[in-house]
This record gives C-alpha cells, sequence and structure tokens, in this order.
C-alpha cells in the first residue's frame, strides 16, 4: 500500500500576498518514489488541546454557550479546507499550504481568535487526495491518501494579530442586514454624524446612559 508523511515544519505569512495570508510549510515524505500528489487538506483548530483562561472562557460563550465551568466542553473548529499540487520527487519535498485570514467577524475562527490572550493556537491538519506512482513495469499508478494521514502544529496568536494589524490598522470588519444598515444611514442622516464611528458612540453612549438610570431607578 502506497502511502505518505506529511510534517508541519513553519508556519508564516506568505509574503506580498493581496490580502492577509497565512502559509503552512509542509514537509511530504514515502519511501518510494512519487510522480506527483493530488493533496487536499482540512484544517483544523484543535480547541480541547488548548488551556483556556476564565477570561477566555468568559469572551467564547458567543460560540459554545456557557464554557466558565471547569469541564465545560470545547469543540474542535473547522477552519478551512485547501490543497495544494505536489511535484515528482524521491524520497521527500516540502510544499506550501495557503489560507486567507479572514475578519469578518460572522465567521466562527474569526471570534475564536479574537478571544484570545496569548500563546498558541493548536493546528490539526487531516489529509485525503491521490498519489501517483510508476510500478515495477513503469505502468502509472494511483492510490487513495488514507484518511488516517494527519499532522499537527500551532499558529502563533502573534502572527494572526500582526497580519491583521498591518493590512487593516486600527479597524475591524462587521457584517449586518441590509435592513439594520438602512435603518443605520438614516439614523447617521437624521443626526448629521460624519462617520460611521460617531453613530455607534453616540447610539452605545445611549444605551449605556439608560443603563445606569434604570439601575438608578432600581
Amino acid at each position: 500500500m502506497r502511502e505518505i508523511a506529511c510534517r508541519l515544519e513553519t508556519v508564516a505569512e506568505l509574503r506580498y500576498a493581496v490580502t492577509p495570508t497565512i502559509a503552512l510549510g509542509l514537509r511530504v515524505s514515502a519511501n518510494h518514489p512519487v510522480s506527483g500528489i493530488d493533496l487536499r487538506c482540512q484544517i483544523m483548530i484543535d480547541v480541547p488541546s488548548r488551556a483556556h483562561s476564565g477570561a477566555e472562557r468568559a469572551r467564547l460563550t458567543e460560540l459554545y454557550g456557557d464554557t466558565t465551568g471547569p469541564n465545560a466542553p470545547l469543540r474542535p473548529l473547522v477552519w478551512t479546507h485547501t490543497s495544494a499540487n505536489v511535484p515528482a520527487f524521491d524520497r521527500t519535498c516540502t510544499v506550501d499550504l495557503t489560507i486567507p485570514l479572514s475578519s469578518d467577524f460572522d465567521v466562527a475562527v474569526t471570534k475564536y481568535f479574537n478571544s484570545l490572550d496569548g500563546e498558541g493556537i493548536p493546528l490539526r491538519l487531516q489529509f485525503s487526495g491521490m498519489i501517483s506512482y510508476r510500478d515495477m513495469r513503469d505502468q502509472l499508478q494511483i492510490a487513495r491518501i488514507p484518511l488516517t494521514t494527519e499532522a499537527v502544529g500551532e499558529l502563533p496568536l502573534a502572527l494572526v494579530r500582526s497580519l491583521r494589524n498591518r493590512y487593516y490598522p486600527g479597524t475591524a470588519w462587521l457584517r449586518m442586514p441590509r435592513a439594520a444598515f438602512e435603518r443605520l444611514i438614516e439614523y447617521k442622516r437624521k443626526t448629521g454624524l460624519p462617520s460611521w464611528e460617531g453613530a455607534f458612540d453616540r447610539l452605545l453612549d445611549a444605551t449605556e446612559e439608560a443603563n445606569r438610570i434604570t439601575e438608578r431607578v432600581r
């Protein structure tokens, strides 16, 4: 049975990318010459294997519900699927798997990254695809990559923050329904506020003041 082994060796930014992108440097090895590999990968955030502080767990309630208890379960998160065409090699070669780094706060992984204070983010890479090779008669053969083929590694949280700060300095992306957006436009127009930030600040200040009045009445 033809098999391969994969090891995650580097985690870095993809330089000169138009959007923030992470490159996972993967070493692929085999005990036989390989003509090529159609490599597919599901990348998981191995949340249960990471120790989370009380403050981090409190921020994760939007994803997991109540996470404040010591035995509250934290499930793994599917980050993305990616693929690479691995060229022919005799015993080993390296290839990059690229991952766009989303800043959309409707994406579960973005919410998870934003909830963390420090340390690394554990990754689990699960591989599939097809291996091409030549048999003893020099005939091209194809074998399926076993679904048990995996690799583990760690994504530095500092890398995530560095990329976001460089591409989107001092900003965050928030998506909202069209109806809510139209209401916000109308509010901004009526109040004569020059920026979206000003509109949000006034709405939030009004809400906080209303909460303070309610507390005093009680």
